[in-house]
């Protein structure tokens, strides 16, 4: 990993970020700061071993190479955004050819996460990884339906307020309050046709561990 990036989303991502066009690829480590600030360190652990899973050769040459090149593609198309210096072929591309490449790779990109998430109970055990899938879970909903509404609702009455971020570590805690009524409707949530990710009952499942 070359570079550790801090965002504000409840996510963690593996990026391969190419350096010129598609090749020489520099790894990157994308942690959401609410997962910093609210998990506790073995469920972190999990969260960062899922990712470097990512990067390993566990998944098979063809996994791997289809991961990083839908990686690179998002990595390459962001970075140009960024500067602004775009040519008219990369959004040709981006437009015509990488959704269909993610429609192609949905299969391959559901098996990748079961074998990060195995990457990941290898470090921390398969309890502990497991019950990090279910508090990232449980921590999206409520940072995205109940915290981050309620605190742009309080710094629009009060512009001077308290920072988000400053307090995020203390208020985002609360997550756990409404976490068993929550944790049913996670469990029988179903994946999308364009869901790269496998459902959290499928993952539970995968590991062999049940949801607490």
């Amino acid at each position: 990993v070359r570079r550790i990036v801090l965002g504000s989303s409840v996510n963690a991502t593996a990026m391969q970020i190419p350096r010129f066009l598609l090749f020489f690829p520099r790894n990157e480590l994308r942690l959401g700061y609410p997962l910093l600030v609210s998990l506790p360190p073995e469920h972190f652990r999990a969260v960062v071993a899922h990712e470097l899973g990512h990067f390993s050769r566990a998944h098979g040459r063809f996994a791997v190479w289809v991961y990083r090149t839908r990686m690179a593609w998002i990595g390459l198309v962001e970075t140009l955004h960024r500067r602004g210096t775009a040519p008219i072929f990369v959004y040709w591309l981006h437009r015509f050819y990488v959704p269909r490449l993610d429609a192609l790779s949905f299969s391959v990109a559901r098996d990748q996460e079961f074998v990060a998430d195995r990457c990941a109970a290898d470090i921390v055990g398969t309890r502990a990884a497991a019950d990090a899938l279910v508090a990232i879970d449980l921590l999206s909903r409520h940072h995205d339906e109940v915290w981050w509404p309620a605190t742009q609702a309080r710094l629009v009455r009060d512009p001077d307020g308290p920072r988000p971020f400053g307090v995020m570590a203390l208020e985002l805690r609360g997550w756990r309050e409404t976490a068993e009524a929550r944790l049913q409707e996670c469990l029988h949530s179903e994946a999308g046709a364009e869901d790269t990710h496998p459902t959290l009952a499928q993952r539970l499942g995968a590991l062999g561990e049940s949801a607490r």
